[in-house]
């Protein structure tokens, strides 16, 4: 009787200790793995918050250089159609003048 209650619990505790041990093994295994998937997904993020706030500052910086741009080549438009004015109209009056002379 007590032979059998002996190896009965050294039968349990072995039994306990093994489920225990891979219960803890796969709780591990699990934490390693969440742990991974959520590097991975923390390390993309980062790099599409990255490339997206690169694209948005590209996009930005030719936005801001196209509407200098445009804005340059208006102001010297302007001011070349000023001066063919003012040219004109000097060359006009200077023949004016001569032509009353």
């Amino acid at each position: 009787v007590f032979s059998v209650f002996l190896v009965f619990s050294v039968f349990t505790v072995l039994s306990v200790f093994s489920v225990f041990s891979v219960f803890s093994v796969f709780s591990v295994f699990l934490v390693l793995s969440v742990f991974s998937v959520f590097l991975v997904f923390s390390v993309f993020t980062v790099l599409l918050v990255f490339l997206v706030f690169s694209v948005s500052s590209v996009f930005s910086v030719l936005t801001v250089l196209s509407v200098f741009s445009v804005f340059s080549v208006f102001l010297v438009l302007s001011v070349f159609s000023v001066f063919l004015v003012f040219s004109v109209f000097t060359v006009l009056s200077v023949f004016s003048v001569f032509s009353v002379f």
